[in-house]
């Protein structure tokens, strides 16, 4: 039995014709892309663990944890737009 996620992405194939494939070359692209966003988010984790370990007051933390949400955000969007237009090659 298929799960509503496997029947909605046949579906979703089904109207957008069939999806293409990607090279080795691409996957391996992708993969550099998604490795680079891990690093990045490490990299936040640890800056922004840093910046509130020396942070006393809670709305200087609630700020400095919506500015790392912010942060976050950004990089996985720039992430993704980077694996679009890799897909798109």
């Amino acid at each position: 039995m298929k799960s509503a996620y496997e029947l909605a992405m046949e579906r979703l194939d089904k109207e957008q014709g069939a999806s293409k494939k990607l090279s080795e070359g691409q996957k391996t692209a992708i993969a550099e892309v998604e490795s680079r966003l891990k690093a990045r988010l490490a990299e936040l984790d640890i800056f922004f663990a840093q910046k509130v370990g020396a942070l006393g007051d809670p709305q200087e933390r609630q700020s400095l944890q919506e500015e790392k949400t912010r942060e976050i955000a950004r990089a996985k969007d720039r992430a993704e737009e980077e694996k679009q237009v890799i897909r798109a090659d």
